[in-house]
């Protein structure tokens, strides 16, 4: 339909079909160049948008005017409204929610990196991006500034975090039924995180005048408040 009528179609996917790569690969960088580069497509949502990513591409062969615009970890806004539509389903959410609750962390989780991709922010770069003439096909909206897990929650809870071995956490999130961080901490260890490039998306950012805000220690207690009280409705 968007061919139809000559308009430009914006396809939301996601970074996590670049997420993982086998332990064994040396290359390990995703970005806005790759589509499949041996990464591993786990899940059935992963999946799906990776195939859906295809379809676009292959519309864009055939003289579609179409973008993929992969995002982060969308999480509430930088400014306004303490609001974000969905949340009790997004998974990123429903795990910060889990680990909100303890006081420990296992050793590999406590490591990785998150970031915030705040919901504003994130849509009006997308906004930006639909507007702006570039051959770029495919553009990584995600922030740039990250933080172990370990360090947001000391920095959330004020205190120190226990690590524990990833054995004793996993035992710990089955006793409490935390199921969606469960399948966080069971990747398998024939496994490795991806390095994300969003080097080409952010240099076209800073062009327009587009930055990610920083993120501080205020906006992190009131987005674990806000977390904590929609979950316990």
């Amino acid at each position: 339909m968007a061919q139809q009528h000559h308009a430009r179609l914006i396809y939301v996917s996601t970074i996590s079909v670049g997420t993982y790569f086998d332990i064994d690969t040396e290359d390990v960088t995703f970005s806005e160049a790759d589509v499949y580069k041996g990464q591993l497509l786990t899940s059935p949502y992963t999946r799906s948008k990776f195939y859906s990513e295809l379809k676009v591409l292959e519309a864009v062969k055939n003289g579609l005017d179409g973008r993929i615009v992969r995002v982060g970890n969308l999480t509430s806004p930088y400014n306004g409204r303490w609001h974000m539509r969905n949340i009790k389903t997004n998974r990123f959410s429903m795990v910060m929610n889990d680990l909100l609750q303890l006081d420990c962390i296992g050793v590999s989780l406590a490591e990785m990196p998150v970031d915030f991709s705040f919901v504003d922010t994130t849509a009006r770069q997308i906004v930006a991006l639909a507007q702006v003439n570039t051959p770029q096909i495919i553009y990584h909206v995600l922030s740039p500034n990250k933080m172990p897990v370990k360090s947001l929650l000391e920095c959330v809870k004020c205190k120190e975090i226990e690590l524990v071995s990833d054995e004793s956490f996993n035992e710990i999130l089955q006793k409490q039924d935390m199921y969606e961080t469960i399948g966080l901490t069971s990747v398998d260890r024939e496994q490795q995180l991806a390095m994300i490039d969003t080097k080409l998306t952010l240099k076209i950012m800073d062009h327009i005048s587009e930055k990610w805000p920083t993120i501080t220690n205020n906006w992190l207690y009131h987005w674990a408040q806000y977390i904590k009280t929609i979950f316990n409705k």
